[in-house]
Order: structure tokens, then C-alpha cells, then sequence
């Protein structure tokens, strides 16, 4: 019986970066540039003043948590996360969180379903995942926020 060899491929952000999609580094204004452009009818309204915000319901769960706009974007979310465990239900951190979500996850989709192709570095990961000469067991673990890896497997 041939002894079978396993690889652990490790995959981060700089991994998927080639590809167009963004380091955590800079994402919170990457995705409230996108949202306030793409204005989608899910969180548009809530980006607007209106309902007795003067900024928006969005601006105002943002500014209860983050009020000198330092924090980066994975650091918003927690702290958001943290204010709507004690918040009220009408608490604008509930409508800010659910809105950075959304946002988020429509900026990625649109990158990945912008892709006419899968780009190369993904095309060769895959060669060398399922390297013929050897009888591999392999794992991918990534830790990036897109499918390519998926799809170039």
C-alpha cells in the first residue's frame, strides 16, 4: 500500500488580493463608498437624513460606537455587535450593523461576479492541489471572502 502524503494550504488575504479583492485594511471605507454609491433600496434609505436622524440612521449607529471614526472595519463590526446586545430594538447600531453586512457582502459579490475568468493564481494553486504524480489527500483552508478557490478546484 502506497503511502499517501497530505498538504495543509493555508490561504490568506494576500492571496486573493491579486485578484482585486481588498485587505480588512481600508474595507470600512471601501464599503461605505460602495454602499453610498450603489445605493441599493435595502440600506439607501437608512444612509440619508430622515426619521429624526440629521446624518441617517446609519451615520448615528456608527457614531454611537465609533465617534472619532478610528476604528477599522472588523473593529466596527464588533463594536456594533457589542452595542446591539444591550441596545434597545430601535437603536440605530441594529439598522448600522445589518446595513455594513449587506454592504459588505454586495461589494464582494459584485468583485467575484465581475470576473470573466478565474485569474492565474488561482489556476496554478489548483494544478498544485491535485499534483498527479503523488497520492495526495490535500486541505485548503482560506480565510479570504471570496469563491475563487472554490472554483478554480
Amino acid at each position: 500500500m502506497r503511502k499517501m502524503r497530505q498538504t495543509t494550504f493555508i490561504l490568506g488575504a494576500g492571496f486573493s488580493v491579486a485578484a482585486g479583492f481588498p485587505l480588512v485594511r481600508g474595507l470600512r471605507e471601501l464599503v461605505v463608498n460602495f454602499m453610498q454609491n450603489d445605493r441599493h433600496p435595502v440600506y439607501a434609505p437608512f444612509l440619508q437624513a430622515g426619521q429624526g436622524f440629521k446624518d441617517g440612521q446609519f451615520a448615528e449607529g456608527v457614531n454611537r460606537v465609533d465617534p472619532e471614526l478610528r476604528l477599522g472595519f472588523e473593529e466596527l463590526l464588533i463594536e456594533l455587535q457589542n452595542a446591539c446586545a444591550n441596545a434597545v430594538p430601535d437603536d440605530p447600531c441594529h439598522t448600522t450593523l445589518r446595513v455594513l453586512r449587506i454592504g459588505c457582502a454586495r461589494l464582494l459579490w459584485q468583485r467575484q461576479n465581475a470576473m470573466q475568468r478565474v485569474p492565474s493564481a488561482y489556476v496554478n494553486f489548483a494544478r498544485r492541489f491535485f499534483k498527479s504524480n503523488v497520492t495526495r489527500h490535500n486541505v485548503a483552508v482560506s480565510f479570504n471572502c471570496d469563491l475563487l478557490i472554490g472554483k478554480s478546484l
